[in-house]
């Protein structure tokens, strides 16, 4: 590591690269391996030097933050913690009452189904009604009991969703999907439904290589080879 005067730790990085760079361009034999070994040393050396003092740099800056963390993370905290009582009591309000819009919903979807067996009963009746007049009260009947059930079904097929106002002329609230909940029924069937995704196999390539390291490379893993990774240290 270089000890000359006024060298910031960009000057003593750009130094080591050059020697680096100058010495892997020449042959690694019996003779020049300790020179080899001696940068490497001299890595380790300068790499530790160059983290502790960006730790000392850094460390002020840290401590600040702390300070604001420890005055206002305490404060979050309390806010969020007193208001779950009151989501919890909101969404449970919010869940009955689209479970009542839910049933209000069915029961027009059968008044709908009802209406049009009455249209298609007195549509029926009016071809059978020999006096015209008879016939025709029974088609208008018919036609009324068709609307109101087209009505009825459009009502049913309206989008359940209860909403309450603000009383603080806010936006209006609603139950509103935050995230999926997995629960896990079957995880040999779950993981090989992602075996062919990258994530899931550099996970897993993690995984092998912690029991690896675990075992001195004893485990035996199936599908993979377990190899050293000797290198010059």
């Amino acid at each position: 590591m270089s000890n000359l005067p006024n060298m910031t730790a960009a000057d003593e990085v750009k130094h080591f690269v050059e020697q680096c760079a100058e010495l892997a361009k020449a042959p690694c034999n019996a003779e020049s391996a300790p020179k080899f070994r001696a940068l490497q040393a001299e890595e380790v050396k300068l790499r530790k030097k160059l983290d502790e003092t960006r730790k000392a740099e850094k460390e002020p800056h840290l401590e600040a933050g702390r300070a604001v963390d420890a005055k206002y993370q305490p404060l979050i905290g309390q806010v969020q913690d007193a208001v779950k009582a009151v989501t919890l009591a909101l969404t449970k309000f919010l869940e009955a009452e689209e479970a009542k819009a839910r049933a209000e919903a069915e029961a027009k979807r059968k008044a709908a189904e009802e209406e049009e067996r009455k249209a298609r009963e007195l549509a029926a009746a009016a071809e059978a009604e020999e006096d015209p007049f008879d016939a025709f009260d029974k088609t208008e009947a018919s036609r009324a009991a068709e609307a109101e059930a087209a009505s009825l079904s459009r009502q049913a097929a309206a989008p359940v969703k209860a909403t309450v106002t603000n009383l603080g002329g806010g936006k209006a609230g609603g139950l509103r999907t935050v995230g999926w909940i997995v629960e896990v029924e079957d995880p040999s069937a779950l993981v090989a439904h992602y075996a062919d995704r990258m994530e899931m196999l550099e996970l897993a390539k993690k995984l092998c290589a912690a029991e690896a390291k675990a075992t001195k490379g004893q485990c035996k893993v199936p599908g993979v080879k377990i190899v050293a990774d000797r290198r010059a240290a």
